[in-house]
């Protein structure tokens, strides 16, 4: 029988992350995960429910032992809080129709690649003649990669799995791993 309890705060809701309707499956993952923790290190993990804006003052006043967290681990968030390694990564990837001559990103030089945010720029930026092209839409967007209006495209990982294996399957193709720290991961209080 375990022999601890563990309290973990988790939004279910996964603010403000976009599941792209995948809410239902990764929360289940979470509780398979959590789950099967608890039952291999034989200690009482249980996921409690908590809004977004609760999960970490409710590990900095002490009251739950941890959090589920979409938040990357930037250096001022690592000055007071442990951080596994991702989940589920959520990164951005780099996409392309399935008969582009682009397999990677050192073939983007000089091409046009469409991006949904500034966060998205900030990965493709270094690479040499890249002119970058934003959306508001992810469908816009990916359309624009089908129709030849753009080289690429690059989103984040959960929808791009969501579309290129839904609406444009066997038209667009997924290039690349998710770039970058954002993921959803379990964090903790570090110990003083």
């Amino acid at each position: 029988p375990p022999k601890t309890a563990a309290a973990i705060a988790f939004d279910r809701t996964l603010f403000p992350f976009d599941s792209y309707g995948q809410q239902e499956a990764i929360v289940g993952f979470l509780e398979d995960l959590t789950n099967y923790l608890s039952t291999s290190l034989k200690e009482s993990i249980e996921l409690i429910s908590v809004s977004w804006d609760q999960s970490l003052r409710v590990i900095e006043d002490r009251s739950m032992q941890g959090a589920v967290t979409t938040l990357s681990p930037y250096p001022f968030y690592q000055k007071q809080f442990l951080f596994s390694i991702p989940l589920i990564k959520t990164g951005p990837v780099l996409i392309t129709t399935t008969d582009s001559s682009i397999q990677s990103f050192d073939d983007l030089q000089g091409s046009a690649v469409g991006i949904l945010t500034t966060q998205d720029q900030l990965f493709l930026e270094s690479i040499p003649g890249v002119k970058l092209i934003p959306y508001s839409d992810p469908s816009l967007l990916l359309q624009s990669v089908v129709t030849g209006q753009l080289d690429a495209a690059f989103m984040e990982i959960l929808g791009a799995k969501t579309y290129c294996e839904n609406i444009f399957e066997g038209s667009l193709k997924i290039r690349s791993t998710p770039m970058g720290e954002s993921g959803i991961r379990f964090i903790t209080i570090l110990a003083e």
